[in-house]
């Protein structure tokens, strides 16, 4: 329990509620279905990589899920954004860099792996 000597005056604290952050899941797939995963890639470790406001950079599983960690108000205000370009395509001739060359709207992330939005993308060659 605080000391209420931190409170200036008790009658003015409000209680807040703050939400739990939580998973949101989606899914890069290529036009023909399959995983977007870069086969093969052009330096070890190079991965397909998805970016949200809050987030950071999330690559794609083999299976081209990503998850990204989010509170519900977080996931709101990136709902309300205008959708920019944030699934990042490595660069073969420079290692480490890539750039962002398709969309994925915040609307299409689901709570739930099994409910995860989807888009296609062309062919993921890499430049």
């Amino acid at each position: 329990m605080l000391p209420v000597d931190l409170y200036p005056d008790r009658a003015q604290v409000k209680a807040i509620q703050v939400s739990r952050p939580g998973f949101r899941h989606g899914r890069v797939l290529l036009k023909d279905g399959n995983p977007a995963v870069l086969n093969p890639a052009p330096w070890p470790g190079a991965k397909i990589k998805v970016m949200f406001g809050y987030t950071g950079s999330v690559p794609l599983d083999e299976e081209g899920y990503f998850k990204v960690f989010l509170t519900d108000e977080q996931f709101a205000e990136l709902k309300d954004e205008k959708v920019r370009r944030n699934i990042y395509i490595p660069y073969q001739e420079k290692k480490g860099r890539s750039s962002a060359r398709f969309a994925f709207p915040a609307k299409k992330l689901s709570s739930q792996k099994k409910n995860a939005g989807v888009v296609k993308i062309p062919h993921a060659t890499v430049k």
